[in-house]
């Protein structure tokens, strides 16, 4: 049984976060034996149930996942402790840690990254673009969650392509296809069937740019509704301009759902407004639910989702308007788009990313233990 550690800052309710959960769900076989190792339960809504179905999750600490002289000594005492056949790493800062620990020997076991975006903030930087070429060094292999992503790293880091290994996220179609639609009165006691309810599925951050959705709606007629699910660090701002807009009537805050397929399929249109996207899980899920997408044009969200969405560009209002105009005022587009959608989700199954990443998995150990003989 080959014993592996996912390495995340947290399992709050972002799509890398999800991704763990679902791996340490449907990976725990025969083959496999998954942990976690998180540095903050801070905004948790995954592992206090991984726990309780019996899933191993390690907590670091209460403490800043910023906080190197803290961070790094815990670490090195945890892997004194844990010994694993393959370690795979989610997300900034953990990347530096897991790297920098590789590097002063002080991890074992091969060590693999999981890039999650085509963007970042790091990446408008020089010094930092030099400092991760260094700290991507030590990792086996990256997986890039599309190839929009693959050909970042290769541009902007120029990454051997022997580094780089596509795999693309992966649903539960079955889950999608079951799923109910809650009442509209769930959402919100003043909904009604009339309305045009839009959707949007995403941490309330700025990469996912709800402002400009937001400024949209201002401009549409009152029987559009936006109905946001997520949690974060921005949902207090957003609150405040909803207020400044008159828009409270209008908008409804659900917070993170578990349930989230039954809320998609109440809406009549779902949007992903971002400003960059590694690949845009919920518009794969939204699609699958049989709900048409509305996206901004960006590497990676569009190359995704294909001809099945309607696209406009980032930040422009009025062509959100347009997309989502063009959708619910004619019937013949909107069935079209339904169609194309659920086709276009059937080429993200989860099982495919599984058995791809079961296969990169072996690949790594096997080639670790070829490399020690």
């Amino acid at each position: 049984m080959m014993k592996i550690l996912h390495v995340i800052n947290s399992l709050s309710s972002g799509g890398a976060e999800r991704l763990v959960t679902d791996l340490m769900r449907k990976m725990n076989n025969d083959d496999y034996e998954l942990e976690t190792l998180i540095f903050s339960n801070k905004a948790d809504v995954y592992s206090k149930g991984l726990i309780a179905d019996g899933y191993v999750v390690h907590k670091l600490a209460d403490v800043s996942i910023y906080n190197l002289l803290f961070v790094v000594p815990k670490l090195i005492i945890f892997f004194r402790k844990h010994n694993y056949d393959i370690i795979h790493v989610h997300l900034f800062p953990g990347m530096y840690y897991i790297s920098l620990l590789k590097r002063f020997h002080c991890i074992k076991c091969p060590i693999i990254f999981h890039e999650h975006n085509t963007s970042n903030g790091r990446l408008e930087k020089p010094m930092f673009r030099l400092i991760d070429r260094f700290v991507y060094k030590p990792y086996k292999k990256i997986i890039c969650i599309s190839e929009a992503v693959s050909q970042m790293l290769t541009s902007v880091y120029h990454l051997s392509s022997d580094k780089i290994c596509t795999i693309q996220n992966g649903i539960d179609l079955d889950r999608c296809k079951q799923a109910r639609p809650v009442m509209r009165k769930v959402i919100n006691k003043n909904l009604s069937k009339d309305d045009i309810l839009i959707i949007m599925v995403a941490r309330f951050n700025k990469q996912k740019d709800h402002l400009t959705l937001l400024n949209a709606l201002a401009r549409m007629p009152n029987k559009f509704k936006l109905a946001l699910l997520g949690e974060g660090e921005r949902e207090e701002e957003l609150r405040e301009m909803v207020s400044e807009q008159n828009l409270s009537k209008r908008v409804f805050f659900c917070g993170y759902k578990s349930n989230v397929y039954d809320y998609i399929k109440s809406s009549d249109v779902f949007v992903l407004s971002s400003f960059f996207e590694g690949f845009g899980l919920s518009c794969i899920e939204a699609m699958a639910c049989g709900i048409p997408v509305v996206i901004s044009n960006v590497p990676g969200l569009a190359d995704v989702v294909g001809f099945a969405s309607e696209k406009f560009e980032v930040g422009d209002i009025d062509g959100l308007i347009e997309s989502i105009y063009k959708l619910i005022f004619n019937k013949d587009i909107y069935k079209e788009k339904v169609l194309m959608g659920l086709k276009q989700a059937r080429l993200y199954s989860e099982d495919k990313m599984i058995s791809d990443l079961g296969r990169l998995y072996k690949y790594v150990v096997n080639e670790g233990e070829s490399n020690n003989k």
